[in-house]
């Protein structure tokens, strides 16, 4: 595309026709004919000088002679782009953004690990919670960083000389909780149980609390200990452990045993914020197995609610959210039906109306476990959640 336009420079009429965005002909220019020349040459070269006693006029023999030799020199000699990058006249942010230099100018990208947000600003992505990390989905635990995250060891595990978690054995080291005269210690994955040494017995299988029949932590002990307590019908449960996602879980349960179809409900009065992914919530489960087939309606510390899933042992846990992920909770509520399973949540009361989160079918045994879960998503500490309008809907096996 060419377009022409006629200006004045140091008095000599000429002809420009813009050949590309950064090149410019002259057509007639005195001594030179017709030119092409980089923008940024003319841009950056200096004015040619003219004779004292000529005033520039093409009639000026003199002065016509040594502007053309002046302005051959102008527009062949080499003009360099500035890096602004390398000079460090660029406005890029250091931390969450690397400059580009271009033609002329330069450009901001966003540093690994950054992404652009709606505002058009770098910001950190959670690698943890979007799932693109490389941690072990068994034996660690992903802890977000800024730009990047890394990978720590889960609760039960320790880096061996090979800087790979490897499974802690408890009851080797002595740092099990089992009594030394009436228990033996077994050691699990992550873990270790406490069985009664020969000769002995638990004075009681269960440890009822409210409607449910047992609470333990998953897998076996955690640190610390997680508990549950209910009063006037409202439970307070306090779990620790690294999450209940990906292929194994660790959490405090409260549960019943049941069979056939069932219903829970629960509304999550609170939960301690010790990471914004601690987790309160009901729960179905196949066994009480770490690695375990389960649905899960959970609620965050801010209140928002979420659906995950186990559909076979051992495998990466799935999730969704409701379209409108700014709701803000009160009511929560997994039904199944053979092997159909389907959330809820409700902003009103225990009986609705309910908003459908999504159904999901997941083939469990039959004889499986219902109650309440809570995760700090915290090694080493224990988020508190509580608990009321809790109800059972189900055939409980004794």
């Amino acid at each position: 595309m060419n377009k022409w336009a006629a200006h004045t420079v140091w008095g000599t009429v000429i002809k420009l026709c813009l050949v590309s965005a950064v090149t410019v002909q002259l057509v007639g220019c005195p001594g030179l004919g017709d030119t092409t020349f980089d923008l940024y040459q003319l841009a950056s070269g200096p004015k040619p000088k003219t004779d004292g006693g000529g005033n520039g006029e093409p009639g000026d023999e003199i002065n016509q002679q040594r502007q053309s030799k002046t302005d051959a020199s102008f527009f062949s000699s080499p003009r360099q782009d500035i890096d602004e990058c390398a000079a460090g006249t660029h406005t890029c942010n250091i931390t969450t953004e690397i400059c580009m230099n271009l033609l002329g100018s330069y450009t901001c990208v966003c540093a690994e690990g950054y992404q652009r947000d709606g505002n058009n600003v770098c910001v950190d992505v959670d690698e943890c919670t979007v799932g693109t990390h490389t941690c072990d989905a068994v034996t660690e635990t992903c802890m977000n960083t800024a730009g990047s995250y890394t990978c720590v060891c889960a609760e039960g595990y320790q880096r061996d000389g090979n800087n790979v978690c490897v499974d802690v054995d408890e009851c080797t080291v002595g740092t099990h909780t089992c009594d030394a005269v009436t228990e033996t210690c077994m050691n699990t994955a992550g873990s270790y149980t406490c069985a009664c040494a020969e000769g002995y017995q638990h004075d009681s299988p269960l440890n009822i609390v409210g409607i449910f029949r047992n609470h333990h932590d998953i897998p076996g002990h955690l640190t610390p200990s997680g508990s549950t307590h209910e009063n006037n019908d409202a439970y307070t449960v306090k779990g620790a452990g690294s999450d209940i996602w990906h292929a194994s879980d660790q959490f405090h349960y409260v549960y019943e045993k049941v069979s056939g179809d069932v219903e829970i409900i629960a509304s999550v009065v609170s939960v301690e914020n010790t990471h914004e992914w601690a987790k309160a919530g009901i729960m179905i489960r196949d066994s009480l197995n770490p690695d375990a087939k389960f649905v899960f309606v959970l609620q965050r510390p801010d209140n928002r609610v979420a659906m995950q899933w186990r559909t076979s042992t051992g495998a990466l846990a799935g999730y969704v959210f409701p379209k409108d992920n700014t709701v803000m909770s009160k009511y929560l509520r997994l039904t199944r039906s053979g092997d159909t399973y389907h959330g809820f949540y409700s902003i009103n009361s225990p009986n609705g109306p309910w908003i459908s989160l999504g159904m999901q079918t997941v083939a469990m045994s039959g004889n499986d476990y219902v109650g309440l879960a809570v995760t700090s998503h915290n090694p080493g500490s224990l988020t508190t959640a509580v608990f009321d309008s809790v109800s059972v809907n189900g055939h409980f096996i004794e």
